[in-house]
């Protein structure tokens, strides 16, 4: 695209081109950043017109309003066409990919060159109801409208985007269940090891309550044992979970590598077992009568 009075400029983000009806933006939930929407005004003889995606505008124009200002296509031989609208930036293809930014164009569906590049046309219609409901009687409009019209398929954005991301939802299911048994295997290892370590100390704590120590300070010692230990796991273990996430970033969405919720949730869970793994069997080591821990030493 080149503007009038500015020197030509190129990018390397994607484009695309899309000839529309009325209302198209309105229907598909896109919102209108500045200008007017295509009317039925906007046909093969009137003065040209495109409305652009908010990337391409601030691309060109910055923070400038672009409305009103001319630009040529090269596949329109230089013909000036009017910017009329700047609608907000989407995805139409991938979530993946919805931080790329693309340079889209739009022009009325009934625009003279709309003819020779049409490729797939598709009909959006928007409903407060069951979209399954109304499928039958867009097939019987369209048919009442050319009966040599093929429907190629029928399905809700909801069916789309399930389509998008199976395989994405299948890899995060599988991704999920070994996760859930990798932390299943790492609580119960460290429930074991806390738990054995805290049961090895049965004469220690019986003679140090001979001493003169409570149950109370016994189970603050052995809690503070674990937990110190605990934590050193998590000092190493975070920051080597956040490196290693890294080469995850390109098949995620919505959900940043080092996660917070998610490492918080783990770090508790992992204190909680080193907790409860002390606190158990320190339970009871402290009700041992420290004559009988004494006589084992």
């Amino acid at each position: 695209m080149r503007v009038e009075g500015q020197p030509s400029r190129q990018s390397t983000a994607s484009g695309g081109r899309t000839f529309v009806l009325p209302r198209f933006f309105e229907t598909m939930g896109i919102a209108l950043l500045a200008g007017r929407d295509f009317t039925e005004h906007d046909t093969e003889t009137s003065p040209q017109v495109v409305i652009i995606n908010q990337s391409l505008a601030r691309f060109y124009f910055g923070d400038a309003n672009p409305v009103g200002r001319h630009v040529g296509f090269n596949n329109q031989n230089g013909t000036p066409v009017e910017i009329i609208g700047v609608v907000k930036d989407f995805e139409r293809s991938n979530p993946r990919s919805a931080s790329l930014p693309r340079m889209l164009t739009f022009f009325p569906y009934r625009d003279r060159d709309s003819g020779n590049n049409l490729q797939i046309l598709c009909v959006a219609v928007r409903t407060q109801g069951d979209p399954h409901a109304l499928a039958e009687q867009v097939r019987t409009a369209i048919h009442a409208a050319d009966p040599t019209l093929a429907v190629l398929k029928t399905n809700t954005v909801d069916e789309q985007l399930d389509d998008v991301l199976a395989q994405d939802r299948l890899v995060a299911g599988l991704a999920s269940f070994f996760a859930a048994v990798a932390t299943l295997l790492a609580c119960l290892g460290l429930y074991g090891l806390l738990a054995h370590m805290t049961a090895r100390r049965t004469s220690e704590i019986g003679i140090r309550m001979a001493l003169g120590a409570t149950s109370r300070s016994v189970l603050g010692m052995v809690l503070r044992d674990g937990l110190w230990l605990v934590l050193a796991g998590l000092a190493l273990g975070v920051p080597a979970a956040i490196a290693g996430t890294r080469w995850l970033e390109t098949r995620l969405f919505g959900v940043r590598p080092a996660d917070p919720a998610t490492l918080a949730a783990v770090a508790l869970l992992m204190l909680a077992v080193a907790a409860l793994a002390g606190v158990i069997p320190a339970r009871r080591a402290s009700q041992v009568d420290p004559m009988i821990a004494l006589r084992e030493e």
